[in-house]
């Protein structure tokens, strides 16, 4: 504030200077100078450094000071300016930096569920888009609010003192015209309005006339009813014209209103300095009232051009208000208990879960899973098996329904405990950045150097990472080494193996993997899944062929279950889909 201020005042200063070097090199002498003004305001303060300091230089000697302090204040109103962009940079960088780590807090305690449904702003647009929106808006109201507020008063406060009637007049032309301007504005936008709804009338016609050519050629009708095409493309023509005609208009009439008040001005600059003698203002008399009208015209369009970037930041920190302010959708029982291993059974007990648009992924669900055993997820929604993974994960709880382990509701026991007893391996590993042994153990230390490795053998990982340059402590993720998605799948698979839980639910990677690879995948998944419960989203038709159990849903709800061949014969649904998804031929 302080810097912006300051900056603010140095300018005017500085105008000053250079006017009174203008006016030196116009008349010779600084004494000549000062008998040739009328006596403003401004030039009394001059007379008296005049005659205490400069009034014994030659013109040479004054010129040189002269500039020697110019060149001073601009050198103060750079550094001025320099600091104000810095803090005005580090003040809002603090504030977006705490707006950061709200959403990235938020973030852990909602969970999952974003992910799963797909919100209008991800987390990451929010702290990376969002929060960069707001930082330009905040950096430049910190930066042009004390600044360029204080230069427009300032700057006008000169040049009124320069010639106060002169300017006076100028501030009354600049209202006068931006009154002009915006009520001319309004008129234009209002019949602009009349001509697009006009237009998009025109337009619904001409495709109503689309919509009927079935009818037309069905029935031999010799035209279609109604106008011509002819003249509704006319009268669609005619009113996209009227309203670009509109908007076309504004420029120019601006642009007219500011070259003829420009010019009126320099009418009356002409006849104060030519029709009346002695003229009102001596060159450096007008060097300054030109150059301080300019910087006041400069800042108040800079101040209007803020409009655009502070209402972005502001919608900006509205969605992110707005993610800050929702509450998360699971909650856990007072009284939860920790869960046992499921021993038996997983049942989904007429389950109803609805997407964040209110959207039913799952209608009324209900499905007896024994384990352990192997099923694969099949539907036309992509969500429903990302639904189903989130119930059994608990990342999310059904809208309607339970889902219970053995005969217990899922809700009643600690959050913790259940994911404890599920793990999630999804098509692309969720590596990060870090070791291959790092994104394996997740900074879990209850695990040793012999169990990470078995994990690794179990998932088919082992042997390509020992090929790895470093092996195990090889950087992966986002910012280390490139994985293929089948060797990213591995590491996830065998981060979920490390964990032995009773119920894994995994995403088969969907890219075009090698025969080689593929076959890793399968065997890895076949390893890992040995004795626990498998629930499967599948890509590959050797998964479906393997699984006990397919279960197909459509629409929300339960469509069919059973063996890969028992549905080849009884589901058209599963057959069509078997053949877009699986056939190596579809393309």
């Amino acid at each position: 504030m302080v810097a912006g201020a300051a900056a603010a005042l140095l300018v005017p200063l500085l105008l000053l200077i250079i006017g009174l070097i203008a006016a030196l090199l116009d008349k010779g002498s600084m004494a000549a100078y000062i008998d040739a003004q009328p006596g403003g305001i401004w030039v009394q303060p001059v007379e008296s450094i005049y005659q205490s300091s400069l009034s014994q230089l030659t013109p040479i000697a004054c010129l040189t000071t002269l500039v020697s302090v110019a060149a001073f204040v601009a050198g103060l109103l750079a550094l001025a300016l320099f600091v104000l962009g810095h803090f005005a940079f580090r003040s809002a960088l603090d504030t977006v930096t705490r707006l950061q780590l709200a959403v990235h807090t938020q973030a852990f305690q909602l969970g999952m569920t974003d992910m799963l449904w797909g919100r209008k702003l991800s987390r990451q647009q929010l702290i990376v888009d969002s929060c960069g929106q707001i930082l330009a808006s905040i950096q430049a109201w910190r930066y042009n609010v004390p600044f360029t507020v204080l230069l427009a008063v300032s700057t006008l406060a000169v040049a009124l003192t320069v010639h106060f009637w002169l300017t006076g007049t100028a501030v009354l032309v600049v209202v006068l015209i931006i009154m002009f301007y915006r009520a001319a504005a309004r008129r234009i936008k209002a019949e602009s309005r009349i001509w697009k709804d006009r237009a998009a009338q025109q337009l619904s016609m001409i495709l109503e006339q689309l919509r009927q050519v079935p009818l037309v050629t069905s029935y031999l009708l010799p035209t279609i009813p109604g106008d011509s095409k002819e003249d509704s493309l006319s009268r669609y023509n005619a009113a996209l014209l009227r309203d670009r005609a509109g908007a076309n208009v504004l420029n120019p009439l601006l642009l007219l209103l500011l070259v003829t008040a420009a010019a009126g001005m320099l009418l009356l600059l002409a006849g104060f300095n030519i029709l009346k003698q002695p003229p009102e203002l001596t060159m450096g008399g007008l060097f300054v009232l030109v150059t301080a009208w300019s910087a006041v015209a400069l800042a108040i369009t800079r101040m209007y051009s803020l409009r655009t970037i502070l209402t972005q930041g502001d919608d900006a920190a509205a969605e992110i208000f707005l993610f800050l302010d929702r509450q998360p959708s699971l909650d856990e029982s007072p009284g939860a208990t920790a869960m046992d291993p499921v021993g038996h059974k997983i049942e989904i007990d007429a389950v109803t879960v609805a997407d964040g648009l209110g959207r039913k992924l799952l209608d009324d669900v209900s499905l007896l899973i024994q384990t352990p055993t192997r099923i694969a997820l099949m539907a036309t929604d992509s969500r429903v098996p990302r639904a189903v993974a989130g119930l059994l994960v608990r990342f999310i709880d059904p809208t309607a329904g339970r889902v219970l382990f053995d005969s217990r509701d899922g809700r009643l026991f600690t959050i913790e405990s259940v994911r404890a007893q599920t793990a999630l391996a999804p098509q692309h590993g969720m590596l990060f950045t870090g070791t291959v042994q790092e994104n394996i153990l997740g900074n879990d230390t209850r695990f040793s150097s012999t169990q990470l490795i078995e994990a690794a053998k179990r998932a088919a990982a082992y042997d390509f990472i020992q090929r790895l340059p470093q092996g195990f402590d090889t950087i992966v993720g986002e910012h280390g080494m490139s994985l293929d998605q089948g060797q990213a799948f591995r590491i996830g698979l065998a981060r979920a193996a490390l964990r032995d839980p009773a119920i894994l639910v995994v995403e088969e990677p969907e890219d075009d993997l090698d025969p080689e690879s593929a076959g890793q995948v399968g065997a890895g998944l076949s390893q890992v899944a040995e004795g626990r419960t498998l629930i499967i989203s599948p890509s590959r038709v050797e998964t479906l062929r393997e699984v006990d159990q397919i279960v197909l849903i459509d629409e929300g709800r339960l469509a069919a279950a059973g063996t890969h061949n028992d549905l080849l014969h009884s589901s058209e649904l599963y057959r069509h889909l078997h053949y877009v998804r699986f056939n190596e031929f579809r393309d």
